[in-house]
Parts: C-alpha cells; structure tokens; sequence
C-alpha cells in the first residue's frame, strides 16, 4: 500500500519514476547507488524523479542488508526547504489514506553537524560547520534523512577528499556536475522501517516479507 501512495503523490506532483542501475563501483551513503544517478538525471534537466529501488548493506540489529528505499530528487527553485515541504505533504497524505483504508489490517498488528554527514551534502552558507539537511524520526527511530545536494563540481570535489573518499572511483557522478547543474535536494525514506513504525512493531522484520541480515541465507 505504501507504494503505490508514494509513487501516486509524486506522478501527481509532476515527478518522473526512473530506473536507474541499484550498484556503483565507488562509495555511496546507506547503501543506495541510485541516488548518485538520481542527482545525475537531475543535472541531465528532468528536474524531479524520483525511485522504489532496493538498497544493500552490511547490518546488525534491527537493520537488514536489503531494503526497499523511497528516494526522491528535485530541483530547487529558492530555498532547500522546497524538499521538506514535499516530504511533509506527501507523509500526511499517505498516513491519512493508510489511517483510512487499512484499519482491519492495522487492527491485526500491533539541523545538523556537517562532519557527521554524507560528503555530498550542501554546507550550510555562512555556517561552515552545519549543513542543509535534516531527519525525521518517529517514535525514536529515524525514519527519513534528505538535504540539499552539492550541485558545484569542485566543492563535491573537495568535500569527497575531506571525507578520505578516492575521487577517481565517483569521477562519472563529479563529471555530470560540470554542465550547470542547478540547485537539487531530496530525501530517502525506508519503507519497511516506516511500516514497522506506523505498525508499532517491535522488530523490522516483522514488516518485510523476506527480512535478511548477515545470517539469513544459512538458515
């Protein structure tokens, strides 16, 4: 159900749904290569996109290695907080319909630091130290994560070297900035962690049909 509301909202805000590759050969964030290409379909003028594409990662805990990843990018027209505005119209319309529609099931169930973010995250202007980005948590779980993206091919540029990343490995993803890439954030949600939240599950893999971790293919 999750699905098609995202992808409804996004068709009926003029957003595109891509399909870009899911594996890149250098360093991504959470896992997810497609929001490289997603930036690059940015540069490439398609202005909003946005993907259901699964993510892998190493993980423990309540994590898996396999997620399925809602990730959107869009280009901005005066401020980044455009994203939020989209991330917040989009949750309340879809927890509204899910509220609405699915109460048999439910019934059934149960500003940041610079440093500590991805190397590709716009700094915040005129505070060095802070970055235009946010998340979202929900009962103490985080849920969303977005910012502004670095749009300027030589502060992307910097920014992976400050971050011990080898530019030559993310060289394509730099190269589509040099084309006059404008201004562009999103955010990336995780679908089953927003069920198992909306759920009031005790264990993510409660809201995965085929839940994975490092052990699963032994059992």
């Amino acid at each position: 159900m999750v699905k098609p509301l995202f992808r409804k909202f996004l068709l009926n805000k003029r957003f595109l749904d891509i399909l870009p590759p899911k594996l890149i050969v250098g360093t991504t964030s959470q896992g997810r290569a497609s929001q490289f290409y997603n930036q690059m379909e940015i540069c490439g003028d398609l202005e909003r996109v946005f993907v259901v594409a699964p993510v892998f990662k190493a993980a423990e805990g309540s994590y898996t290695c396999e997620d399925a990843c809602l990730d959107v990018k869009m280009e901005i027209m005066e401020s980044y907080s455009e994203v939020m505005d989209i991330l917040d119209s989009i949750f309340v319309e879809m927890f509204d319909t899910l509220n609405e529609t699915c109460q048999k099931e439910l019934d059934t169930i149960g500003k940041q630091a610079l440093e500590i973010r991805p190397f590709f995250t716009m700094p915040s202007y005129g505070e060095g130290a802070y970055s235009n980005s946010f998340d979202v948590y929900r009962r103490g779980e985080k849920i969303i994560f977005g910012s502004q993206r670095i749009h300027v091919p030589e502060l992307l540029e910097s920014r992976a070297k400050e971050c011990g990343i080898d530019v030559k490995t993310i060289s394509e993803y730099i190269e589509a900035f040099r084309y006059c890439a404008p201004p562009h954030g999103g955010f990336g949600a995780g679908l089953e962690r927003i069920l198992m939240l909306f759920c009031c599950c005790d264990n993510i893999r409660q809201t995965s049909l085929f839940p994975g971790d490092p052990r699963w293919l032994e059992s």
